[in-house]
């Protein structure tokens, strides 16, 4: 656990967690999150977990929403889901961050209706915005090489295509990779100079 030092002053001693703070010597977050289970509205975005409540249709004055308005999720099965009701309940403590992983990001609007009408995967291995497309299955590369290279100069959109899927929309899109999936830099050169011999 983490080794913090605590008080147990200020805790109801018929507490389970208080009773797991003094059997085990730990604090209380490390009581606490060591038996949490998360929820089936539960989502961990960033480090931080949060209570994802059906969206709201009806204004009702009695009712109170929690968070910024629509927000919109992309989750990790690639399923996306939108609400108004959204409450941050805590942070994840950061010795709990490999048990509690994140479980999706937020997106943009736009990416969520473009992928929520339709989910197909794109093989244009051709495409000048296939490396920033949210459907474009880079792997393919790995295989069957790419049809050209994207100028360095290239402005994400260009393309113009009606399905395109930006990566940038998605809040903290580094974190959405498997690093052990990547090209590292200068493979993708190298495969493509093995091809042309």
């Amino acid at each position: 656990m983490c080794g913090r030092p605590y008080s147990l002053a200020n805790f109801d001693s018929r507490n389970g967690t208080y009773l797991r703070m003094v059997e085990e010597g730990i604090c209380y977050d490390c009581a606490h999150w060591s038996e949490y289970e998360l929820g089936e509205n539960n989502e961990i975005i960033g480090g931080i977990l949060f209570e994802v409540c059906p969206a709201q249709t009806i204004l009702n004055p009695s009712v109170m929403l929690g968070g910024k308005g629509m927000r919109y999720i992309l989750k990790r099965d690639f399923t996306v889901v939108k609400s108004n009701d959204i409450w941050k309940i805590a942070e994840i403590p950061q010795n709990f961050r490999e048990k509690f992983a994140d479980t999706g990001w937020f997106i943009s609007r736009q990416f969520y209706y473009r992928w929520h009408r339709t989910q197909m995967k794109c093989h244009s291995r051709g495409c000048m915005d296939r490396y920033h497309c949210f459907r474009y299955d880079y792997r393919e590369e790995y295989e069957l090489g790419a049809y050209n290279k994207v100028p360095k100069d290239w402005t994400v959109g260009d393309e113009n295509c009606e399905e395109f899927v930006n990566m940038l929309d998605i809040k903290r899109y580094d974190g959405y990779y498997d690093t052990n999936d990547l090209l590292q830099y200068g493979e993708l050169e190298d495969m493509n100079k093995n091809e042309d011999r």
